[in-house]
């Protein structure tokens, strides 16, 4: 199809960290916003620039220039500077749904303060599409869904236009799916050699790039990426478009951002073929899978802390917000949101893929190990709190009270493990014989003695820690109560005994 309009997006790829560290790019990318500022400042037929679909770009600048945030604030609100929607662009897979979602909301957060975020799911290149990201999109009221990777035969089998509608699983939601089928590079790097103030050869370079798009297009708007990984914006593009307008007074071109070209394209209400389902093919672009099962132990810190905040941290925070009936304990919002964001920064696909060199991958540790020393800390003060709230049998007060919680909503019977702490002047044979364990109506729980360690200790309570572990059960949001104590006369253990016998040939 001929287009009848040419949307051209001065943008940039922020990779935050891959081939060099976070803070060695950064420094670029300070050089980069002060560039873009300037142009912003004195040219304006240059009438906006895309940060690449995210915010954490921005908020590493003014970490660094925090004297720029209200000229950033006044270039964003008057619709120059377009951010978000994303905090920054996370790997779809390797990610649970509920990071995604706390990743697009604090990018609206910070959008927001920033003066506005901009409506486009914008996310070049990421490594292949979940089959929910059009419900996601939905649900942030974000109409549309623009990436490179991920194409396999999609769209030869389904006819699909390089516009075409995604559809959620069981028609929940639907988008308008934009594939970057030249990459998010089609008109990056513009030849700007001039001769008598003509651009003749960018001029050049979009009509072969328009030319080329128009193969795949379903409505008459094409869009154009005039920026790729790491690069500078081009101050001569206001003047080449200038120029391609004077020459191509039929196909009309204007610097814009990615939700103006999305409003463009709904607008023509061309009809498009839907497709529903995920995308993780590697035809047009590859798709880079190997990257799922590369540095393993990068994937499985980030579900453990994940499991943290999903499971513990956030559900038993709020349970104890709703259950204090004195008002005194405040929820921890911004210091969720602080973890949180120390977790999210290690989502980016360079970063969570473990593609990226091993200094990248050494600071992902750091983040990690803050994100969950927070998550464990709010966890601890919630369950501290909420215990408090909680009445012991006062018969019982000679006692060491053991609250189980259960943060999930079913009935839970699980092995529970605690620990004991041994005073220094007890005889650890003697102590470890004395223990009993009960429920709340008395009835002796049977236990195990798993483990004995030597800590040593700061303060000299004792260095010898047992843990034990009993099979508890818990009804759901709920806890139940147990109790520990010395009695006079000493339990008589069962030795775990080795009842196999090996022989040459068998095992019995």
């Amino acid at each position: 199809m001929d287009a009848k309009k040419i949307i051209i997006i001065p943008t940039t790829h922020w990779d935050r960290e891959w081939y060099v560290p976070f803070n060695e790019f950064r420094a670029y990318l300070v050089l980069m916003m002060d560039k873009l500022i300037e142009i912003l400042k004195t040219d304006k037929d240059f009438t906006n620039f895309t940060l690449d679909g995210q915010v954490i770009a921005l908020e590493d600048y003014l970490e660094v220039k925090s004297e720029k945030e209200d000229i950033i604030k006044k270039l964003i609100q008057e619709k120059r500077l377009s951010i978000g929607p994303f905090y920054n662009l996370p790997d779809e897979f390797l990610v649970s749904g509920e990071s995604l979602i706390r990743n697009l909301l604090l990018g609206h957060i910070l959008g927001r303060k920033y003066g506005r975020v901009m409506k486009a799911g914008y996310i070049p290149d990421t490594f292949g599409h979940i089959a929910q990201l059009p419900q996601i999109f939905s649900g942030f009221e974000i109409p549309s869904a623009l990436f490179m990777r991920g194409f396999g035969n999609e769209l030869e089998e389904n006819n699909l236009n390089m516009e075409f509608l995604w559809n959620a699983p069981g028609n929940s939601a639907s988008v308008l799916g934009i594939h970057l089928i030249r990459g998010y590079s089609s008109a990056a790097s513009l030849n700007t050699t001039s001769k008598n103030s003509r651009y003749n050869l960018a001029i050049g370079q979009l009509k072969r790039a328009i030319r080329k798009l128009e193969r795949y297009i379903g409505s008459n708007v094409v869009i154009l990426n005039n920026g790729s990984d790491h690069l500078f914006p081009q101050p001569e593009v206001s003047e080449i478009v200038k120029q391609w307008n004077e020459e191509y007074t039929d196909k009309q071109m204007e610097i814009n951002d990615v939700e103006y070209y999305i409003n463009e394209v709904l607008s023509t209400n061309s009809k498009l073929n839907s497709y529903e389902g995920e995308f993780r093919g590697g035809k047009y672009h590859p798709l880079l899978s190997g990257v799922f099962s590369a540095r393993m132990w990068i994937k499985q810190k980030n579900t453990k802390i994940e499991y943290l905040y999903e499971k513990y941290t956030e559900p038993l925070s709020t349970i104890t917000w709703i259950l204090d009936k004195y008002n005194n304990f405040e929820y921890p919002s911004a210091y969720i949101w602080t973890g949180l964001k120390w977790l999210m920064k290690n989502h980016p696909h360079d970063s969570i893929c473990g593609c990226s060199i091993d200094e990248v991958h050494e600071d992902m540790i750091t983040r990690f190990k803050w994100a969950e020393e927070i998550g464990n800390e709010i966890l601890t003060n919630s369950l501290i709190y909420l215990s408090k709230l909680i009445n012991i049998n006062e018969k019982e007060k000679d006692k060491s009270a053991l609250i189980i919680f259960n943060p999930l909503p079913w009935d839970r019977t699980d092995i529970t493990y605690f620990d004991i702490i041994i005073p220094k002047e007890y005889d650890l044979n003697k102590f470890v014989s004395q223990i009993r364990l009960t429920d709340y109506q008395n009835n002796d729980i049977e236990y195990q003695i798993y483990k004995i360690k030597e800590i040593p200790r700061y303060w000299q309570e004792g260095n010898t820690t047992i843990r034990i572990s009993f099979i508890g059960s818990i009804p759901a949001c709920g806890y139940k109560i147990y109790y520990v104590y010395l009695k006079n006369t000493p339990t008589k253990f069962i030795k775990d005994t080795n009842s196999f016998k090996m022989n040459k040939t068998s095992l019995e």
